[in-house]
């Protein structure tokens, strides 16, 4: 795998025009995975195996589905919250599923997209890393269809970090690059680092390679950088040349932290010295470095840097000082661009129709505060759809095509009307279909009040003095779905037909169904829209803050 840097020096006349390699080995020693959380998405459920390369242990994504759909993962390491996570996915497209059309769609974290994948090719790894500070126990690892091809991911894995290390200003720290200088064909990752960074190779001809056989000790370094990283760096060919690195930043803005990570690994004679200074564009950042003989050092910026507004480039220099009798070092190197996660990287409108979702939908949607629609449509999801949803105000959810997934029966907020305001009911969901027949009982004598009304030719007032009178409507079976939010809610159930709760016009409603095989009922119904008071297929009534609405609906 070829360095970021690497490959973006290329592009500059006046860099050192470098030659990357791809990782060939991967060398291992043995340490502990406590904490580690590692997913590999494409196994039958409920198996696990060891990488026979890492020794790292792997299982199926079937236990961290259940609370959440097919594309949404619930991570909960053993650590726990206030804590930080290297979280990295992974995804090969390779066709597996035989269409030849490589997707793009949107990784989220919890609420917030953290990145855009776009597959190219189908043979090729892409990877996205990311460092997060965890303020709950769960962490939520999405992915979300934006009409580019259905979201898929190979591996998804989760490592605990050193609280006193890579702390952002704020927000999270995406990898933008993390380099092993001196090497042209190895990557290392666990078991060599504890921690599991993934560290690739970055190495030129034009460059000097050095290396050690010796332990590097990074005993006292909060990093845990592997000894094995550290034993190998790059250094000027000649004594007054200086290392550097530059890139073009994909935006004009972007925040970066750095992390330069240096041990001294020739052993000097007395006579040489190697000290050196770090420019960040132009800048002194770092004045008089003398690495310490097979100690590791690690110099990194405590808060972000941003490209000057004159410049085009990024370019971080490491020059000799006048008094060094040897050029610089670098042994290796970690970049990381800032990701505020604010409200407005939230969308506000999640279609996530036809992806292949299953499992229980996930309750980290209730975060969601200003979420507007919501398509669900069309997959396998199963369990009963959540009350929360209702709570959302500003929420439209379409749940249909999905069999397996069982309405909830309760109302939770029955009154969410102007005229209700003032009534602060509290309804537990296992009593709400209760409540529920009782208001339809409610509508029923209301009924047949207004009939014997209506006998004596006297017309019928809502609390405003208005005449109440019938609404010739028909509805099409998207407007039905639209009102009942997919039929979510069951208030009650009758001889032929069952009752459910929706919103029409602002105001609650009850939508009756016709059961497909009840004939009597069908013939009741029409019974009653030919009397003198029904004049059409729909008519309503108020009755406090509910509305009543008879529908004829029949299944297909």
């Amino acid at each position: 795998m070829e360095s970021k840097v690497l490959k973006m020096a290329k592009h500059f006349l006046f860099a050192i025009i470098l030659h990357g390699a791809f990782a060939l080995t991967v060398l291992v020693h043995s340490q502990d995975q406590l904490g580690f959380i590692s997913i590999d998405c494409g196994i039958p459920d409920g198996s696990s195996y060891k990488d026979g390369i890492t020794d790292i242990y792997y299982s199926s994504d079937s236990s961290f589905t259940e609370t959440g759909a097919k594309n949404c993962y619930t991570l909960r390491p053993s650590p726990g919250k206030d804590r930080n996570y290297l979280i990295r996915a992974s995804f090969m497209y390779g066709n597996y599923d035989g269409k030849g059309q490589t997707p793009t769609f949107d990784l989220y974290l919890g609420v917030n997209r953290w990145d855009t994948v776009a597959v190219s090719d189908a043979s090729s790894t892409i990877s996205k890393e990311i460092i997060h500070l965890s303020s709950s126990e769960d962490i939520y690892v999405c992915l979300v269809n934006t009409g580019y091809g259905t979201p898929f991911i190979s591996v998804l894995e989760l490592r605990p970090l050193p609280n006193n290390t890579y702390i952002p200003k704020s927000g999270s720290l995406e990898l933008f690059d993390r380099a092993n200088c001196g090497l042209v064909n190895q990557t290392y990752r666990y078991k060599d680092d504890v921690i599991d960074r993934i560290w690739s190779p970055f190495g030129t001809s034009l460059w000097r390679n050095i290396s050690t056989i010796q332990t590097v000790d990074s005993s006292y370094n909060s990093f845990q950088l592997p000894s094995v990283v550290m034993s190998t760096a790059v250094t000027p060919l000649t004594t007054n040349d200086s290392i550097g690195l530059y890139w073009s930043p994909d935006n004009a803005t972007s925040q970066y932290y750095f992390y330069m990570h240096f041990a001294e690994i020739e052993k000097l004679q007395a006579n040489q010295s190697r000290e050196f200074n770090i420019f960040l564009n132009g800048k002194l950042r770092y004045k008089a470095l003398s690495p310490s003989y097979l100690v590791a050092t690690t110099i990194f910026s405590p808060t972000y840097r941003t490209k000057p507004d004159n410049e085009t480039y990024f370019q971080i220099s490491i020059n000799k000082t006048e008094t060094s009798t040897l050029p610089p070092l670098l042994n290796a190197i970690e970049i990381y661009t800032e990701s505020a996660f604010t409200s407005t990287n939230r969308p506000k409108r999640w279609n996530l129709s036809s992806s292949g979702l299953t499992g229980e939908i996930a309750p980290f949607i209730s975060n969601l505060t200003m979420i507007q629609y919501l398509d669900l449509s069309n997959n396998s999801l199963n369990g009963t759809v959540p009350i929360f949803l209702s709570q959302l105000q500003l929420l439209r959810v379409l749940v249909g095509g999905n069999p397996n997934l069982a309405s909830n029966g309760g109302n939770p907020n029955p009154c969410v009307l102007s005229p209700c305001q003032k009534k602060k009911n509290i309804v537990i969901p296992a009593a709400a279909a209760v409540v529920g027949l009782v208001i339809l009982l409610l509508c029923g004598l209301a009924l047949l009040w207004h009939l014997k009304r209506r006998k004596k030719d006297v017309p019928a007032s809502n609390e405003q003095g208005g005449v109440l009178e019938s609404k010739k409507q028909k509805f099409t079976y998207s407007e039905v779905l639209s009102i009942t939010k997919n039929f979510a809610s069951v208030i009650g159930k009758g001889g032929f037909g069952t009752v459910y709760h929706g919103y029409l016009d602002g105001f609650q409603v009850a939508v009756k169904m016709l059961s497909p095989s009840s004939v009597q009922g069908y013939n009741e119904f029409l019974a009653e829209v030919g009397n003198n008071y029904f004049n059409s297929e729909t008519d309503s009534h108020n009755s406090q803050c509910f509305r009543l609405i008879l529908i004829t609906f029949r299944e297909n």
